[in-house]
């Protein structure tokens, strides 16, 4: 019974009300994925989690000249990295990152990578599409007059301050001007 689920597609029910996923949990002893989508608070609880679970990672892989002040700043900008993902997904890509990653400045891609799967299958369950990283700048740009329609779809329009040349996008009925 220990391996039920585990060779075969899941059915719609069991997708749904996540007996599938307690047998995962049963089977192979890791928490089985869950269908929460609320980003890792704020308050102090989450942050002691959040340190609670990357604490090991870094301990792997700091260099020895990495001072606690050093630390505290990694802690911060990981955090400020990964704050989109619920605690449990952040706790899970930890234990990938704990096993794979060989410097701090890869352990954070390494939980990225390691739960972008599974949230992309909680945005599915949830009804809802996966927020998808935007291209870097640099890439296609729109031409003046794709610009131009796109302001006048949204109701915007492009003024030139006078006294520096900047340019200003602003309502059309900004500044009593419509």
């Amino acid at each position: 019974m220990a391996d039920e689920g585990q060779d075969r597609e899941l059915t719609a029910w069991e997708e749904t009300t996540g007996s599938a996923q307690r047998s995962v949990q049963r089977s192979t002893g890791y928490p089985a994925p869950s269908t929460e989508l609320m980003p890792i608070g704020d308050d102090d609880a989450s942050r002691r989690r959040f340190a609670k679970a990357l604490a090991p990672c870094l301990t792997l892989t700091a260099p020895a000249g990495m001072g606690k002040v050093e630390r505290r700043d990694w802690f911060a900008a990981a955090f400020m990295a990964l704050r989109h993902l619920p605690a449990d997904a952040i706790e899970r890509g930890a234990q990938v990152a704990q096993r794979t990653a060989d410097h701090p400045s890869k352990i954070v891609p390494a939980i990225i990578a390691a739960t972008r799967e599974d949230m992309a299958w909680r945005y599915r369950m949830a009804g809802r599409r996966h927020p998808v990283a935007l291209p870097s700048p640099g890439g296609e740009r729109c031409t003046p007059a794709e610009a131009a329609e796109i302001l006048e779809r949204f109701g915007l329009r492009r003024r030139i301050d006078e006294s520096n040349g900047a340019a200003r996008v602003e309502s059309a009925g900004e500044n009593g001007n419509g």
